[in-house]
């Protein structure tokens, strides 16, 4: 099993896209250099570059939804993953 910390992506017109460019690289690295067979991942879908990122990514939405409050607002929790 591989894990990976989380990328925080901007990929809003003010960013420069460091954030598309890093979750490239740790797609890459996964399946070719450490031989993955998918990767998943837990994501908040309130940030709407990130969740829209990991979409355009290739990653689609599995299991279950689960809602998180945080800071007294509610979160949509979901999972992603994107398979080699």
């Amino acid at each position: 099993m591989i894990r990976f910390g989380f990328v925080i992506v901007d990929d809003s017109k003010r960013g420069k896209g460091y954030g598309r460019q890093m979750l490239t690289l740790a797609i890459k690295y996964a399946f070719e250099i450490f031989g993955a067979e998918k990767i998943t991942l837990g994501v908040f879908d309130n940030n709407k570059s990130a969740y829209s990122c990991y979409k355009a990514a290739g990653f689609t939405e599995t299991g279950e939804e689960i809602i998180c409050e945080f800071f007294g607002e509610n979160w949509r929790q979901v999972e992603m993953e994107i398979k080699r």
